[in-house]
């Protein structure tokens, strides 16, 4: 860190313990402005957005279903011989 980024990390923890309301939110919230938004996004392949939604249902449904069905067979014919 820098001495500059830490005179501003000091001088907001000094704020915070000064003022009722910024105390209240770090409390609360962890963060002495208030709540934060958070933004959750997919991570899709860039083919992926090309194709319809159905596309990536069919490909969800053979990734979850389809492959241990298929790993599911392997091992019970495995145990067989």
């Amino acid at each position: 860190e820098t001495a500059a980024e830490l005179f501003v990390n000091i001088t907001k923890a000094k704020d915070t313990l000064m003022d009722e309301t910024m105390r209240r939110n770090c409390e609360e919230y962890d963060n002495p402005d208030g709540p934060v938004q958070t933004k959750f996004q997919w991570a899709l392949p860039s083919f992926f957005l090309k194709f319809p939604l159905s596309t990536l249902i069919v490909y969800l449904l053979g990734i979850v279903v389809g492959l241990p069905m298929l790993v599911w067979r392997w091992w019970k014919r495995a145990k067989k011989i």
